[in-house]
């Protein structure tokens, strides 16, 4: 008799899309499949007890970085954690950090990005011309496109506190007709999409009203199957989501940011895998 394999996936939402879809995968295989919510890095030993084989990190409820790398490494020793670097290296999930390990990657170009201690940092800047109106504003860490702001005045920086400039990293606008999200498992492209943002908004995140479509061009296929990859080696990653926007002023391809915990409902929209 076949030894079936466990399964876990760390989720706050065990009845969710994500979940429901890895219940359809896993019909007719080998392959015990549980969930875990975790709320609380003191009941570690509690959620050690549940692990898998090999075990996958959806989403919880911990809020500060600190304790949830050390939560998963604290996984790590029990089961397989797919993106063990999550538990390794706590700044892999900002954005800052990311476009600072791409600035020393030959082969793969980001984009330049900026931190600020004040407002007054960031006009200084601008006067100096290394920041230009319009520029991107967005969250050290977070994703779907929540919390970036397209900064076109000096009148909308009004709405960020001052320590809240803090938490946010500084990017010049990329001229685009929108991004892509490529997925990448064990080295491997599963699938790409290419995202366009709606004539209301300037983020092409599905979640943001964005529209999804296959991508067909052999050559675009290609070079971004090639970045997609060589960025995923970068980060040390198992599994992740590699968004990268054409420029169309350097025409060149730059790396957006790296999705250690990704979303895939919007690109199984049109490619189902």
């Amino acid at each position: 008799m076949t030894q079936k394999m466990r399964f876990t996936i760390l989720t706050n939402e065990p009845n969710g899309w994500t979940a429901k879809e890895f219940k359809k995968a896993v019909k007719g295989k080998p392959i015990l499949l549980n969930f875990v919510s975790v709320d609380s890095f003191n009941d570690r030993n509690i959620y050690q007890k549940k692990l898998g084989d090999v075990t996958l990190l959806k989403s919880t409820q911990l809020k500060h970085y600190a304790e949830r790398a050390s939560l998963l490494y604290s996984f790590d020793q029990k089961t397989y954690m797919i993106n063990k670097r999550l538990s390794t290296h706590r700044l892999i999930t900002s954005k800052l950090y990311q476009q600072t390990m791409i600035e020393s990657a030959p082969d793969i170009h980001g984009i330049e990005s900026f931190y600020f201690h004040s407002k007054k940092e960031i006009l200084q800047s601008i006067q100096c011309k290394r920041l230009q109106y319009p520029f991107i504003i967005k969250k050290l860490a977070g994703s779907q496109g929540i919390g970036v702001h397209l900064i076109r005045r000096k009148k909308e920086l009004e709405q960020f506190g001052e320590k809240e400039i803090l938490s946010y990293v500084c990017q010049n606008f990329i001229q685009n007709s929108g991004d892509y999200r490529v997925l990448v498992l064990g080295g491997k492209v599963l699938a790409m999409m290419k995202r366009t943002a709606n004539e209301h908004d300037f983020r092409n995140n599905i979640s943001q009203g964005g529209t999804a479509e296959v991508i067909t061009d052999v050559h675009t296929r290609k070079k971004l199957e090639e970045i997609a990859r060589r960025t995923t080696k970068l980060f040390q990653l198992d599994f992740c989501g590699v968004d990268i926007i054409f420029d169309e002023v350097s025409h060149t391809y730059r790396v957006l940011e790296t999705n250690s915990i990704p979303n895939w409902e919007g690109i199984q929209t049109i490619i189902p895998f």
